[in-house]
């Protein structure tokens, strides 16, 4: 652990550091300082990974002079956070099949919930052309977590296969594996024909006093575009 000093009358200290072996408490004693007001400051940027202060990371002390007996103590706490992560993994299915369309595409968001019903986390996934994709979410506390998929934003039409809220459990330096949500959803597309008849004088005919083009617009009732077609 690094930590540097500061005078008020600038006076250059070189940074100390303290070693920790096994737990146990440690610390440096810093001599021939001029009498004056120090202040003390961990550079937490140094610190082992997951290592966080408990309490103020800046202290001020001091320093007299020959104060051999009773010498000033900048003192400070740590406490390891263990941390780990897991995945996100989406899968889109059209008509229950893989698909390379664009039919599926679009960007899926969850939601990280703690034991206690807490959001830890955000992510999204984004599905271009039907391939699968994956997120990770880092700096997670050590436990487990409920994985829900928002599916209010999924693209129109998209619906959730099997149930929503996977668990899993977030262990520290996962090695063996990180742990995984597997989603995946699907969406449901069918067709429909449009057929244009023409008569000429309420008829039947082969002549060509009716032919062209005729144009149609085709409307759900979902908010859902689907573009002109022409016959």
């Amino acid at each position: 652990y690094t930590f540097s000093i500061t005078g008020t009358k600038g006076q250059t200290v070189s940074d100390v550091t303290v070693t920790i072996t096994n737990g146990a408490s440690n610390e440096v004693q810093v001599d021939n300082l001029i009498p004056d007001d120090y202040t003390v400051k961990e550079d937490v940027s140094k610190n082992p990974a997951g290592m966080t202060l408990s309490g103020s990371g800046e202290q001020t002390v001091t320093v007299t002079a020959n104060n051999t007996t009773s010498i000033p103590t900048a003192e400070f706490t740590n406490d390891k956070t263990a941390v780990g992560s897991l995945k996100i993994t989406k899968k889109v299915t059209l008509n229950g099949a893989t698909t390379t369309t664009t039919e599926v595409d679009g960007t899926y968001s969850f939601e990280i919930l703690d034991k206690n019903g807490a959001v830890a986390g955000t992510a999204t996934v984004t599905i271009t052309n039907g391939v699968s994709n994956e997120a990770t979410v880092k700096n997670l506390k050590v436990g487990t977590y409920t994985v829900n998929e928002v599916t209010t934003s999924n693209p129109l039409g998209v619906s959730l296969v099997g149930t929503n809220g996977v668990s899993v459990e977030v262990t520290e330096n996962d090695t063996a594996g990180v742990p995984t949500a597997e989603f995946t959803n699907n969406k449901e597309v069918g067709s429909l024909k449009v057929k244009k008849n023409v008569l000429v004088n309420g008829e039947a005919t082969t002549s060509t006093l009716a032919d062209g083009t005729y144009t149609f617009s085709i409307t759900g009732t979902k908010g859902q575009t689907v573009s002109d077609v022409t016959v």
